[in-house]
């Protein structure tokens, strides 16, 4: 006989893996509206914070900020995975600061920068609110941000930044 619930199960696997193929053709498109499918149409299970990732990295690569900003949310907390999790905070930053909220996108990345487990942006959070505070003008803090990363970080890019910058300031 039937499974209960085993239609839903593989329709969300199915529309998942439909859309990561199209995205990985460059059927862009066709990868968009299975995401928005998945979305509109499911309430709950793993694929959907997948589906809402996806859709907000398309989202993000158009530019079109404020939409990403909203499926960056969503996969932040429909997503399991701790590194899928931290991508998607450190993406909703990148919104919140291409949407001229500077004092939000801030505190998306300090909070982001106080995890120190399976989140590979953490130095990357770091930078940006240094970053933040010297674009404010906000010398000292600045300097609190960046003198850590010179020493700490293992990313080449991230430590030459956090050299040079503050001569800079």
């Amino acid at each position: 006989g039937d499974v209960p619930g085993a239609p839903l199960t593989v329709g969300r696997g199915a529309n998942s893996r439909h859309a990561e193929c199209y995205r990985r053709t460059g059927a862009v498109n066709n990868a968009r509206e299975n995401c928005e499918t998945m979305l509109a149409n499911f309430t709950g299970g793993e694929f959907l914070g997948y589906a809402a990732y996806r859709l907000g990295s398309m989202q993000y690569e158009d530019k079109n900020f404020r939409d990403a900003l909203q499926s960056y949310r969503r996969a932040s907390v429909r997503l399991t995975q701790p590194t899928l999790i931290h991508a998607s905070r450190f993406f909703v930053g990148r919104c919140l600061e291409a949407i001229s909220q500077k004092p939000e996108a801030r505190q998306q990345y300090e909070e982001l920068s106080k995890i120190t487990e399976a989140n590979p942006f953490r130095d990357a959070s770091r930078l940006s609110t240094a970053r933040m505070y010297a674009d404010a003008g906000l010398r000292e803090a600045a300097l609190k941000w960046l003198q850590p990363r010179a020493e700490e970080t293992t990313n080449a890019q991230i430590k030459a930044e956090a050299l040079a910058r503050p001569g800079r300031l």
